[in-house]
């Protein structure tokens, strides 16, 4: 009876040798892809990326029709605005070429986000005087909203576009560092 029961005991104590070794070849000499659905999943949890944000100080003239003194809404602002920019992480596409080991990122170019005018800070000047001017709250609308745009267009020249590629570049290697195998490099190229 201490004969089958050593039997046994060597049988199981063979087979858990075995089963461990089988484990740990998997675990350390099996080949690991990349699954781009992960590093997908990864991106797209946030889809809106700011990646570079910029206060603003700029002047905007506002001239609507009509007759002057009459009803001719004119005047000057002078606004603080915040921009924010940026890419879409939906718009991120991942291409792994496992012959290569490189794991080949498509990004959008960054665009403006937002551009946000504190109302609070708006100073007015020059403001032409106007007998039947009735809507001189919707002009001041009007007029933050064309300051806005305004203020878009002349961010574009200031460089904000090309800091948020950059960083938005560093944030997103970041954010995959962990995720890639180990031997993969990343490359990134414009969408």
């Amino acid at each position: 009876m201490k004969r089958i029961i050593k039997r046994a005991i060597a049988i199981v104590a063979v087979a858990a040798i075995l089963l461990t070794c089988i484990a740990l070849y998997f675990k350390f000499f099996t080949k690991k892809e990349p699954d781009t659905q992960l590093l997908a999943a990864t991106l797209e949890k946030s889809d809106e990326m700011t990646s570079a944000k910029l206060n603003y100080e700029g002047m905007y003239h506002y001239d609507d029709s009509g007759v002057p003194i009459w009803n001719k809404s004119s005047f000057y602002i002078v606004y603080k605005a915040t921009a924010r920019a940026g890419v879409n992480l939906k718009e991120v596409k991942i291409i792994s070429d496992d012959a290569k080991k490189v794991i080949t990122i498509r990004m959008p170019k960054a665009t403006i986000q937002e551009v946000k005018i504190n109302e609070d800070d708006i100073q007015f000047y020059d403001v032409g005087f106007s007998l039947f001017n009735w809507d001189a709250r919707d002009d001041e609308n009007r007029a933050i909203a064309k300051a806005e745009a305004d203020a878009e267009s002349k961010l574009t020249d200031l460089g904000i576009l090309e800091f948020a590629d950059n960083t938005a570049k560093e944030v997103v290697t970041g954010l995959l560092n962990d995720a890639i195998p180990k031997g993969y490099t990343l490359e990134f190229t414009n969408a």
